[in-house]
């Protein structure tokens, strides 16, 4: 189709896409699967209402004219799709805004238009309770100044015996936990395998290990624990203070999804013809996003495109991710190096205190560079960084992916992938450990679509394929 996009309706789950300046048709029969199309506002200016309707109405969907058929535009076209889009259809054409955010719930071949979440005021007077579990008095006093020093915590209690922390929670009902790996009697991973599933708070791991240690903080993080800091010295107490405070109240909201997340995998993806291979997967994640990544490419087929990640993550930690994701899948997961080339079945992850960017070889092949350059969004690596080098140098070859995290990290750099033509996707709120960078995302009109995790993997690789006519480089 010349004018028209066509838009995949299908499948068991509900779809969530935002569109950016475009407007949106639904057939919805009375029986089989409903069918979208979607067409650039600039392009209907251009080619005229009579093109693009004709266009339409030589659709097998349109000739079957039975069912419903939806239009969601602007007020601008509101009464010109009225008049044009005559049939035996059930025609309705909604008013929206420039970017709708729609959902189809394919069970009930209902469309609608997703409504911003309503603002609940603030609670002043709620402070968010934290558990501080540590054996060292003191990380124990500089982890109590540090909550102490914003009005909206508090500590609600510290102990450095991991054997009396069930009882604790279940006395003081924190929101949050910090924890220590090494501790007497029992380690911090030990704790949260033995902890049963509803005493377990949103944990913060605050630790010293070491880089050859860093599994232990995987393994926590496997077993329940939600985000990592490496435990500060006092003389770094103005670096950290607000990082640890950020933390604690994005795990300590009230309504956190940080409490349920769904990391559970989602089926696997079958290798099937017609995947585009060559085309570049970049993924940013945060707060979450060590056990949704491993929940994600869990799910994906043994061939695979090149995939680049920036996932937040202290300098010591990002070699044993890499590592440990590597011993789970059937392609290579590796910490990137300067140099490293993409490749088909390969995912590089950058390495924590650097920056990563993709730029293209001599020879037409494309590599990543790592280097110190300053943090971005206080972030080394950031996820605007890899994105914003992958809009530039990929354009419509590439397909971004916003998981859960703080922040707006990535955001802007989804937005510039959207805008050159790449494929976009952000992580839905419902499966978010935290909703910030997704979110933001959403709010932008960076992301597409927005997948529950378990979806994900499916969509990218049924983007791969819808793409595979449309590679070549961007203007």
């Amino acid at each position: 189709m010349s004018y028209w996009e066509r838009i995949n309706l299908s499948g068991p789950e509900m779809v969530e896409m935002v569109f950016s300046h475009r407007v949106f048709v639904c057939f919805i029969p009375p029986q089989g699967a409903a069918a979208g199309f979607s067409l650039d506002y600039a392009e209907l200016d251009k080619a005229g209402l009579a093109a693009v309707m004709a266009e339409l109405k030589a659709t097998a969907e349109f000739k079957a004219g039975q069912g419903q058929l939806k239009i969601l535009c602007v007020a601008k076209y509101k009464s010109d799709f009225e008049k044009a889009a005559t049939g035996g259809f059930q025609v309705k054409v909604v008013e929206c805004g420039h970017d709708p955010h729609i959902q189809f719930l394919p069970g009930e071949n209902r469309l609608r238009l997703a409504q911003p979440a309503a603002v609940e005021p603030a609670n002043t007077s709620r402070k968010v309770r934290v558990l501080i579990v540590d054996d060292s008095p003191t990380i124990q006093k500089l982890l109590r100044m540090i909550v102490e020093s914003d009005p909206g915590l508090e500590v609600a209690g510290v102990t450095g015996k991991p054997l009396e922390v069930r009882d604790l929670i279940q006395k003081l009902k924190p929101d949050v936990m910090t924890l220590d790996i090494h501790m007497p009697d029992m380690t911090g991973v030990e704790l949260l395998k033995a902890l049963p599933k509803e005493l377990l708070v949103p944990t913060i791991v605050i630790t010293s290990l070491n880089k050859d240690e860093g599994p232990l903080v995987l393994e926590a993080l496997e077993n329940g624990a939600l985000d990592y800091i490496h435990k500060p010295s006092l003389d770094q107490i103005d670096q950290v203070t607000q990082v640890i405070v950020e933390k604690i109240k994005a795990l300590g909201a009230p309504r956190s999804s940080a409490r349920a997340p769904l990391l559970a995998r989602g089926p696997a993806v079958k290798a099937e013809a017609g995947t585009d291979l060559r085309r570049v997967v970049a993924i940013g994640s945060s707060t979450g996003g060590t056990e949704a990544l491993r929940a994600l490419l869990s799910a994906f087929p043994a061939e695979i495109p090149p995939v680049v990640v920036v996932q937040h993550i202290p300098a010591i930690f990002s070699a044993a991710l890499a590592q440990r994701l590597n011993s789970l899948m059937p392609f290579e997961v590796r910490e990137a190096a300067d140099g490293d080339l993409l490749a088909k079945n390969l995912v590089l992850i950058a390495p924590g205190g650097y920056q990563m960017r993709v730029v293209a070889t001599k020879g037409g092949e494309f590599k990543v560079v790592i280097d110190k350059s300053p943090p971005v969004n206080r972030h080394q690596p950031s996820v605007d960084v890899l994105f914003e080098s992958v809009a530039k140098v990929l354009g419509r070859n590439a397909l971004g992916v916003i998981l859960t995290g703080m922040g707006a990290d990535g955001a802007k750099g989804l937005k510039m992938m959207r805008d050159v033509g790449a494929r976009t996707i952000a992580q839905n709120e419902e499966s978010c450990v935290v909703f910030g960078m997704p979110k933001e995302a959403i709010r932008l009109g960076a992301a597409e679509f927005v997948v529950a995790l378990n979806a994900i993997p499916r969509k990218i690789f049924e983007l791969l394929r819808e793409g595979r006519k449309k590679l070549g480089r961007s203007a």
